[in-house]
């Protein structure tokens, strides 16, 4: 998107396996530095056991080198989980209610965002060219 700026999309369950190679991308980009990241869960319903504990550790590691991480859940299950994550790791997540919110955060920080989604699934990109 725009360097430090990283977008990730959740939805339905994610599994333990899925953890590593989702955070490929993230950890490059950490290593040039600090990263932003914006995550939409608005589709997110639960994540596999161990899932949690994976982010935490990750988050414990990596919370010096992130600028901020803003990520839409609204599954209260899931928010419980967020809660736990920012409990022990310092608060590193700041969770949204509505993902239109996001896309407004990441449309002011990325201003050619909206360019930038001509391959994505169509309603994913709608959202982020907003109104």
């Amino acid at each position: 998107m725009a360097p430090r700026v990283v977008y990730f999309y959740f939805e339905g369950h994610t599994d333990l396996a899925m953890f590593e190679p989702s955070m490929v991308v993230i950890n490059d980009v950490l290593r040039a530095g600090q990263a932003e990241l914006y995550g939409d869960g608005e589709g997110w319903k639960s994540y596999a056991s161990g899932y949690r504990d994976a982010w935490t550790q990750w988050f414990l590691r990596n919370r010096q080198h992130l600028a901020h991480t803003h990520l839409v859940i609204r599954s209260p299950l899931l928010r419980m989980g967020v809660q736990v994550v920012n409990l022990v790791a310092s608060s590193p997540i700041e969770a949204l209610d509505q993902s239109a919110e996001l896309y407004r955060r990441l449309r002011a920080r990325v201003p050619r965002a909206r360019e930038l989604t001509h391959d994505w699934p169509a309603d994913i990109a709608s959202r982020l060219r907003g109104p």
